[in-house]
């Protein structure tokens, strides 16, 4: 990281009201890491189509690896899938109550 890079500060959410905040806790640390297993999957994908183009697929050309509008569109679709994957116990619930 470079020195004229701020890092990131973690703003706390609000607690809801009657809800225990250890299940706030765990839905953070659930909704972070499917945040880091996305970004993980299209890194694999720039490896993927790095490859296929017969591009080496090191550090710095995954990093400048630009999508076009075709493979932006594949991200996109895999992104809803996981998060509605990973969100489906929780529309569940909410559609109970």
């Amino acid at each position: 990281m470079s020195a004229s890079v701020a890092p990131k500060i973690h703003r706390p959410r609000i607690e809801a009201p009657g809800i225990d905040p250890r299940a706030d806790t765990l839905l953070g640390m659930i909704m972070a890491l499917t945040s880091e297993v996305t970004v993980l999957r299209e890194r694999l994908d720039a490896h993927e189509r790095l490859a296929v183009a017969g591009t080496a697929p090191t550090p710095t050309t995954v990093d400048a690896y630009e999508p076009d509008d075709a493979a932006e569109a594949t991200r996109a679709t895999q992104r809803q899938r996981i998060l509605d994957k990973v969100c489906r116990p929780l529309a569940a619930a909410n559609s109970e109550g």
